[in-house]
């Protein structure tokens, strides 16, 4: 007597290993749908976000506002210019553009691209760095565009294009890492002040300055500060403070 199909279908999904297989196949399917189902969701919030009343639609790569208040404040762009910084031709074609998308100012960031003359300094300049005829000219070319000029000068922490070099280690708040001067050394302060001298007669026009101070990752751990701490009974964030609007501070 022959068996029917239905009795053979039956039995083999009764079969253990039938039966793992079954569920894995279907939880496999039930995944696949899921990813699915989430990636295309994620892919209209990519392209088109909402925020406050406003979207960004990144098909037309066009900003639109769904409102008609206006940013009044200004809009300055960060040239961060440590590493490889532009020809001096090419600022020609970049502050007309940077003028169109709505900028009203430059925050410059030299660094060793600034071309330091002064005895302590002398050393700190790049093979590459721009020279103050380079530097005239990027203000002129700036001038034309109706852009502000701001200089940021790194007074505290990021100031590995300095202390890398052999003449300025002792200065490190921590020796083993070139990132951040000692607020307390006999030297920072002297140093700091000739570096803003030297960048500040190079920008005769700026209203401001920028004097860094984000990112110092180490405060009040050298000797010297820890005694300058102990003596005053001090926070590392007075220190911090002292190092911008205090007296010099030596042990």
């Amino acid at each position: 007597m022959k068996r029917s199909r239905k009795c053979d279908w039956w039995e083999f999904f009764t079969k253990p290993k039938q039966i793992l297989l079954l569920i894995s196949l279907t939880v496999f399917v039930v995944i696949i749908i899921i990813y699915f189902l989430s990636w295309q969701n994620n892919n209209r919030s990519f392209k088109k976000f909402w925020k406050n009343d406003h979207y960004y639609d990144f098909n037309n790569l066009m900003y639109r506002d769904s409102i008609d208040a206006k940013f009044e404040g200004e809009k300055i762009v960060h040239l961060d210019l440590k590493g490889a910084p532009p020809k001096v031709s090419y600022y020609e074609k970049l502050f007309p553009l940077l003028v169109k998308l709505g900028a009203t100012g430059l925050l410059i960031e030299y660094e060793d691209m600034f071309p330091y003359s002064g005895p302590l300094l002398k050393n700190v300049s790049a093979s590459n760095a721009y020279s103050l005829e380079d530097i005239k000219t990027i203000l002129k070319l700036a001038e034309e565009s109706r852009l502000s000029v701001i200089p940021l000068i790194q007074t505290f922490g990021h100031m590995e294009f300095m202390l890398k070099l052999k003449e300025f280690e002792d200065l490190r708040e921590v020796i083993e890492y070139p990132q951040v001067i000692c607020p307390t050394h006999e030297k920072s302060l002297s140093l700091i002040m000739h570096m803003v001298d030297e960048i500040v007669k190079a920008h005769p026009s700026a209203t401001k300055i920028h004097i860094g101070a984000d990112e110092v990752w180490f405060v009040g751990v050298c000797d010297r500060c820890v005694g300058i701490l102990n003596k005053f009974g001090w926070t590392k964030s007075q220190l911090f403070l002292e190092h911008f609007v205090g007296k010099p501070l030596i042990t």
